[in-house]
């Protein structure tokens, strides 16, 4: 009954906020990788593919990077530069093996860090796990450049549609696509992912 109270905006959303302790456990004992497995692989797929028709050389931050398994799948996009950024120290210690001339990681919280401005932002299962997941949405406007865009996945879960509304009225929708994995028995109803663009 819960779900349907938060689906319909009823009853508050409440994100998924975990501890940096469990944070720092999970990038510790391996337990991350998992995040880069076959059955997680739709997701990536989908964010790639509207990279790949954004086209041109665009530089990126990746907000909420952990290790930087988005980064080693651009491998074979062409882009300017990359910079990840991640509260999690553990995980940008990961992260820093991919590290070379077009491609950075920052640990930090991205509601007080300033990386700069870039021609796209990605959310990847990033807005359901920030403690003040609308206010992060507000933000990413401090980060794009004029007409930029921000692309994001998210797992469909209770709240889905109030982090989707909550893009929808801040940035022009462009396109939204959904994908299920038939192995991953946490995002069972699969993922949504979409493409939007700055208003200004």
């Amino acid at each position: 009954m819960r779900d349907l109270g938060v689906r319909t905006g009823v009853l508050e959303y409440r994100p998924l906020v975990w501890t940096a302790e469990r944070w720092s456990e999970t990038y510790r004992s391996g337990a991350a990788d998992g995040y880069g497995a076959v059955d997680e692989a739709a997701r990536y797929g989908l964010l790639l593919g509207y990279l790949t028709w954004l086209g041109g050389s665009p530089t990126i931050l990746d907000i909420g990077c952990g290790a930087g398994l988005l980064r080693d799948r651009l491998g074979t996009l062409g882009f300017a530069s990359y910079v990840g950024i991640d509260p999690v120290p553990e995980a940008i210690a990961q992260a820093e093996e991919r590290a070379d001339e077009r491609t950075s990681f920052v640990v930090g919280d991205p509601l007080d860090v300033d990386p700069g401005r870039f021609d796209v932002v990605i959310c990847n299962e990033v807005l359901y796990m920030a403690e003040r997941p609308f206010d992060l949405i507000e933000r990413l406007d401090a980060f794009l450049h004029t007409g930029g865009h921000v692309l994001s996945s998210i797992w469909r879960h209770p709240g889905d549609v109030l982090l989707w509304r909550a893009l929808d009225e801040r940035y022009a929708l462009i396109d939204r696509s959904s994908a299920r994995s038939a192995g991953n028995r946490l995002a069972r109803r699969g993922w949504v992912a979409a493409c939007h663009r700055a208003k200004r």
